[in-house]
């Protein structure tokens, strides 16, 4: 894509999610890249884990959320004070 055509497609974007119908043009902007990414986010995944998670989901979660209160959290509070 040539900077004109980068500049130009910008300002349409741009026009397109500004006034009443930005909302629901910016749903169906998200739908669009989400059907053109998820495919390559798919293929990412298998390759870096191709025998899936060690834990599977949402197991891993309460692991990672234990893990951040732990470490986090006595930094966090004495901030706050």
């Amino acid at each position: 894509m040539t900077p004109y055509e980068s500049a130009a497609t910008g300002k349409k974007i741009s026009e397109l999610l500004a006034g009443k119908e930005g909302p629901r043009n910016a749903a169906h902007l998200d739908s669009f890249m989400q059907g053109k990414m998820n495919p390559l986010a798919s293929e990412i995944i298998k390759s870096c884990l191709p025998n899936g998670l060690a834990v599977p989901f949402p197991a891993n979660v309460s692991n990672v959320c234990q893990i951040l209160i732990r470490e986090l959290l006595p930094h966090i509070s004495t901030k706050l004070k």
